[in-house]
């Protein structure tokens, strides 16, 4: 009775391992689904007009949003052009005037 007993567990035990590599055979897809936000963490930035960036006043990681002043650039070649602009707008005006007034002179024909 004894040898029975052994043998049937023997038996089951045997069965019960059969089996289980039968299924661990089969390929087991496992998927995974997550929630949240995707963080981007690089932003090409361009400027209107090109030049050299002499003040930065952001860091990284700051929230910006359109209209933020981030960056200064260096104005001096700007304000030399605007200045050479100026100088030439007076020059025109006063061409301008010196030639209409030599043509109410009769200077002109």
């Amino acid at each position: 009775m004894k040898t029975k007993v052994i043998l049937m567990v023997s038996v089951s035990l045997i069965c019960i391992f059969l089996s289980s590599c039968i299924n661990s055979n089969k390929e087991e897809i496992i998927q995974h689904q997550f929630m949240g936000y995707i963080e981007n963490t690089q932003v090409n930035i361009t400027g209107r007009m090109p030049g050299k960036i002499t003040a930065i006043y952001v860091d990284e990681g700051d929230t910006v949003k359109q209209g933020d002043k981030i960056a200064q650039l260096d104005t001096r070649e700007l304000d030399a052009n605007m200045s050479a602009l100026n100088f030439q707008l007076k020059n025109i005006i006063l061409n301008k005037s010196r030639i209409e007034h030599l043509f109410k002179a009769g200077a002109l024909p």
